[in-house]
């Protein structure tokens, strides 16, 4: 499984489309649904879209609820060479990871409750 996938660039080569996927936690949220249940829910049921074609497995995962998939542009300068690209993409994706994984866990808090009144 790939953490991040590099889509098309700009024409000038310096502006990158990055499909990135972060693991959603296997734990419960307050309401005692599995995050990975609500996202899938939340998403419409699988298969969920990608914006990536033929994934395999991480599709798999996608279905499962146990990735997220985030799409973002990443600007790169033209002095740097392949490994401080990469440096940088990787501090992004981990920056990245955090938020969205945070964001989730606001969103989806009490995703399943339900309650009639008595």
């Amino acid at each position: 499984m790939a953490d991040y996938h590099i889509l098309a660039a700009d024409v000038n080569g310096n502006s990158f489309n990055v499909v990135m996927h972060f693991p959603v936690p296997d734990v419960a949220n307050q309401v005692s649904v599995n995050y990975r249940t609500a996202i899938v829910e939340w998403k419409g049921g699988a298969p969920i879209q990608s914006a990536l074609s033929n994934i395999g497995a991480e599709q798999t995962q996608l279905d499962a609820g146990e990735l997220y998939e985030h799409s973002i542009r990443f600007n790169s300068n033209p002095t740097e060479n392949l490994a401080q690209k990469q440096a940088r993409l990787d501090a992004l994706w981990d920056s990245e990871r955090v938020q969205k994984q945070a964001e989730l866990v606001d969103i989806l808090s009490f995703w399943g409750y339900e309650r009639t009144i008595p």
